[in-house]
């Protein structure tokens, strides 16, 4: 088995034009799905000797175990902001650009006063309002995301 990688390998670095597959080298499993599935040209013939080679040395070993070490569980100690609180905030998205800091920085203020965060599903348009506001509107804003603001990299920059 080890043979027939070399094989393809060498064929692969140095060019099918200057070194063919030799598909006589491959397992009798591999040649036979080789030729089943046909041979268009040398370099068509190399790539589908690879992928069924490699499927082939996987199958029947189990699958790569995928960890994700980024995650973890984010929980808040503040409460969330109300629904007349999170109102006006999408009244304020409608306002005119040149009033839309000024109101979205009283806004932020009084959240920040009640000690409360933004609801889940106002995130995203806070974040999107605050791009292009000045930095001081963009602490606030990350103030009033709470633990979730953490975990968002770009945010943070």
């Amino acid at each position: 088995m080890k043979s027939s990688w070399t094989e393809i390998m060498s064929s692969a670095l140095l060019g099918t034009d200057k070194r063919p597959l030799n598909i006589h080298v491959l397992p009798e499993d591999i040649r036979s799905e080789l030729l089943a599935m046909g041979q268009d040209t040398a370099e068509s013939t190399l790539l589908k000797a690879a992928a069924i080679h490699h499927f082939y040395n996987r199958s029947g070993t189990l699958p790569d175990k995928l960890e994700n070490t980024g995650y973890r569980q984010i929980t808040e100690s503040k409460s969330f902001i109300d629904n007349p609180t999170i109102n006006v905030f999408l009244r304020i998205t409608e306002t005119g650009y040149y009033e839309k800091e000024y109101l979205l920085r009283l806004w932020l203020d009084k959240v920040i006063g009640q000690n409360k965060i933004a609801a889940p599903n106002i995130i995203l348009p806070i974040i999107n309002l605050g791009i292009g506001f000045s930095k001081n509107t963009r602490k606030k804003i990350m103030a009033v995301l709470g633990e979730r603001a953490k975990a968002i990299p770009s945010a943070q920059a």
